[in-house]
């Protein structure tokens, strides 16, 4: 971890890098980008990079607050899971594009057992959804359920589009280190666990008084070191993937921002 007078230092051009990316990446959704219905992996590139970018944003609207690693922590989520997507491309982005069947039958069902009525021609289009994929999402109880022929649970499909811990997912994609020293940290005020409050509050029990801060450059400077790398990696993906034509403007953009560890 860096000084905080480096981290205060190193502010403003961490801002202005994220500033230049983010214009940069909003940029190329000017143009077309070509996609058919079956560009699964194209269409989760581009979904993915608007919310990056969307994120980035954010991350420059809370300026000092330690807000901003709530907002770097699910930017990190987001490249870890597009990562650990495209090293199965024939397979993964599309569970992740098939998966709202799975969302959209459990509300059908909610609204069923609330005696609440389904538009006939939205429950068809579940049921064909969960006829097509729904064997992909099966848990393992399930699974077992289904190989013993017993009936299958009430709700027997997992939570989530990738059915792995996020922990996982990062040790798969090589992030394992990333996962402990800055996705585990920024987790830490997320959850509101108390190492992050004792980093941000004091109690003077002479006064009875509370000294509180809600800003530190340290975090802050990584946040946006993180928010960066994460966006910039996103849109390197999705340049490679869809011929965007700024791979030039991202590797200029990225040598500016390792100059700032030198």
């Amino acid at each position: 971890m860096v000084s905080p007078e480096r981290a205060r230092r190193d502010l403003p051009l961490l801002r202005s890098n994220l500033v230049a990316l983010g214009k940069l990446s909003t940029k190329v959704f000017d143009s077309q980008i070509k996609m058919t219905a079956r560009s699964h992996v194209r269409f989760m590139l581009a979904s993915f990079a608007v919310k990056q970018i969307e994120h980035s944003h954010s991350l420059l609207r809370l300026e000092s607050s330690v807000d901003t690693v709530l907002i770097a922590r699910t930017m990190l989520e987001g490249l870890t899971q597009l990562l650990w997507a495209l090293k199965q491309p024939r397979r993964r982005p599309i569970r992740w594009r098939v998966f709202p069947f799975i969302l959209d039958w459990r509300l059908m069902q909610k609204q069923h057992a609330e005696g609440l009525s389904v538009e006939s021609a939205l429950e068809r289009r579940i049921r064909k959804g969960i006829a097509s994929y729904g064997m992909w999402f099966l848990t393992k109880e399930a699974k077992q359920a289904l190989a013993a022929k017993r009936p299958l649970p009430q709700d027997p499909y997992v939570r989530n589009w990738y059915g792995e811990k996020e922990a996982d997912i990062f040790r798969d994609v090589g992030g394992a280190l990333l996962y402990k020293d800055v996705y585990g940290p920024f987790s830490e005020w997320h959850h509101w666990r108390p190492g992050a409050f004792g980093r941000l509050v004091s109690y003077d029990e002479n006064t009875s008084t509370f000294d509180i801060t809600t800003t530190d450059p340290n975090q802050v400077a990584m946040a946006l070191a993180t928010g960066f790398q994460c966006l910039w990696q996103t849109m390197r993906l999705f340049n490679t993937r869809c011929h965007l034509g700024i791979g030039r403007s991202l590797r200029v953009l990225r040598r500016k921002q390792l100059a700032l560890t030198e």
